[in-house]
């Protein structure tokens, strides 16, 4: 039988008739339909903490740009500041 062919087979017993079918599905597809839920999850939480890390030092989240002298609102992007 060849790879990722659908295989019937029927069984007869008694009045009922059974169908039963195989699906071939390769390795690396179930994994990375299993782990791309993960790779989302790491890369969100990798953004909020450099947003995070951003805000800490006084820089702009969305440009990086100093915030020292305007920190209400980013002269660079117009980004406003949430924690003014």
């Amino acid at each position: 039988m060849m790879p990722g062919k659908l295989r019937t087979d029927t069984a007869s017993d008694g009045p009922y008739r059974s169908v039963f079918s195989n699906t071939h599905v390769p390795y690396w597809f179930v994994l990375v339909m299993l782990s791309a839920p993960l790779w989302l999850w790491l890369t969100r939480a990798r953004a909020r903490r450099i947003r995070t890390r951003l805000v800490r030092l006084g820089l702009c989240p969305a440009c990086g740009y100093d915030l020292r002298a305007t920190p209400e609102r980013c002269p660079e992007c117009g980004n406003v500041n949430a924690r003014a």
